[in-house]
């Protein structure tokens, strides 16, 4: 099957140069040249290719889509390999409380505002920081139940919702806890 798959995808470059002359009525010979014409055409305009490239390769658009943006496109752009601590550290400083993907666009915008000269893939910086993000509130997430639940034993009370009210997670994930530990907080 992967094999088939790959076989289906060899020609993944010419089908790509094909697929954008046909769309622009113009003859590039060049992935690079036809790919920079299908990143400006899709600034503002839709440009959709994946059905025409999906007929020839005998695979589905989606798979097609999903092959562009997930790896054949990563040839065009630079690695976040010597960039990942930098990203790690802008990660621990987002406000949880804030959606994950705004976070994750603020820290794109902020790296690509600190490296102008660095070409950055979207989709591998996306994946990178959506999945430490996760991973830092199921931490803390966990961090505070065993906080928590310690609390809990000791019976004190005015640590527990020290714990509770000062919590860095979202607030959903703050209600979670409080419900599974089954903590009730009445207004004085």
């Amino acid at each position: 099957m992967r094999q088939q798959k790959q076989q289906q995808l060899s020609n993944f470059d010419e089908v790509f140069i094909q697929a954008v002359n046909n769309k622009t009525n113009l003859k590039f010979v060049t992935i690079q040249d036809a790919h920079q014409e299908f990143i400006n055409r899709q600034n503002g305009v839709v440009f959709d290719i994946w059905k025409d490239m999906a007929v020839i390769l005998n695979i589905s658009a989606k798979k097609v889509h999903d092959y562009y943006h997930n790896t054949w496109s990563k040839q065009f752009y630079d690695g976040i390999e010597g960039f990942k601590s930098e990203i790690l550290e802008l990660i621990t400083q987002m406000d949880l409380n804030v959606q994950i993907k705004e976070n994750v666009q603020n820290i794109v915008k902020t790296m690509k505002d600190k490296h102008q000269n660095v070409n950055f893939h979207y989709q591998t910086m996306y994946q990178f920081i959506n999945y430490h993000m996760k991973n830092n509130i199921q931490k803390l997430q966990s961090e505070q139940e065993q906080k928590l639940t310690k609390q809990m034993n000791t019976g004190n009370l005015d640590e527990l919702l020290n714990i509770v009210l000062n919590a860095k997670l979202p607030e959903e994930n703050l209600e979670k806890i409080v419900k599974t530990q089954k903590i009730i907080i009445k207004p004085k």
